[in-house]
């Protein structure tokens, strides 16, 4: 939050060290039944080039890995990635089967999986984890996108 704002606002924001990306920011989003937890990095750290969604491996994986780690310890109940103006699903929208934003993964509840339509993980990874949970690992990040947008944006 601004020095200036009221505690009232519906969102806290915090500013992470990283030696990873430029800037790491974190910030909670309260909603009437859900609270969200997002972190952002810069999109120039973790793609090739701006005009795409080809993402750098190794600028992902630090965040696949404490993705990974917050769902094994029991924190969250889903988690989504997206490029910036992506948006997310809702716990709900996800556990009615509806497609849910992996770009470039996301991970959620391994029983959910059977509630979505077959089509939407063709071509991805789906990786068991601990606590019951499916990492999805999206290979297309850029098609998935453009469908997410013209179905739920446009």
């Amino acid at each position: 939050m601004g020095f200036t704002q009221h505690y009232k606002y519906d969102y806290k924001q915090i500013l992470f060290d990283s030696l990873e990306y430029q800037e790491m920011r974190g910030y909670w989003l309260y909603d009437s039944d859900e609270t969200w937890f997002s972190i952002i990095v810069p999109e120039y750290d973790v793609l090739l080039d701006e005009c795409s969604l080809d993402f750098i491996e190794s600028k992902i994986d630090p965040l696949k890995k404490l993705a990974i780690s917050l769902w094994e310890n029991g924190l969250v109940d889903a988690i989504q990635t997206s490029a910036e103006n992506g948006g997310v699903c809702s716990l709900e929208e996800i556990n009615a089967g509806k497609d849910l934003v992996d770009i470039p993964f996301a991970i959620i509840k391994s029983e959910a999986i059977s509630k979505f339509n077959v089509d939407f993980f063709h071509q991805k990874r789906l990786v068991p984890i601990k606590n019951n949970g499916t990492l999805i690992v999206n290979p297309d990040p850029e098609g998935f996108y453009k469908y997410w947008r013209a179905k739920y944006r446009e």
